[in-house]
C-alpha cells in the first residue's frame, strides 16, 4: 500500500489528508448534534469508503505484493490476465499477443504482476 500512497504526489497527498480531516470533523459534528444518527451515518460512510478503496485498489495492492515477493515467470508460455494501473502512454506496449515480463505469486502461480 505504501507504493499506492507514494504514486499521487505531494500535492494530491496533502489534498487527501485535508479531505480526511474535513470528513472526520463533519462526522464529529453530526455525532454531537444527534449521537445515534451520527453513529449510524459514520459507520455507513466508513463502510462505503472502505468498500470503494477495496474495489478500486485491491488488484493493485496484490500486484504490489507480488512485485515485492514474486518470482520471474519462466517456463512454458501461457495466457494470463492481470489488472493494473498504468499510464495511458504505456497502453500500446501491452496489446494482445505481445510478450511481456511478469512476476508470479509463489503461493498461486495463476496470480501475476506486470513488471
Amino acid at each position: 500500500m505504501r507504493e499506492l500512497w507514494k504514486r499521487p504526489g505531494t500535492l494530491n497527498q496533502i489534498s487527501l489528508i485535508a479531505v480526511f480531516i474535513a470528513y472526520a470533523a463533519s462526522m464529529v459534528a453530526i455525532m454531537v448534534k444527534a449521537p445515534l444518527a451520527g453513529l449510524i451515518i459514520t459507520a455507513g460512510s466508513i463502510a462505503l469508503v472502505a468498500f470503494c478503496f477495496w474495489f478500486f485498489f485491491h488488484d493493485e495492492a496484490r500486484s504490489s505484493r507480488i512485485r515485492r515477493s514474486g518470482q520471474p515467470a519462466d517456463g512454458e508460455p501461457h495466457e494470463a490476465s492481470a489488472k493494473c494501473l498504468m499510464n495511458r502512454f504505456e497502453i500500446p506496449a501491452y496489446q494482445p499477443g505481445v510478450r511481456i515480463s511478469l512476476l508470479v505469486d509463489p503461493r498461486d502461480r495463476r496470480k501475476v504482476a506486470v513488471l
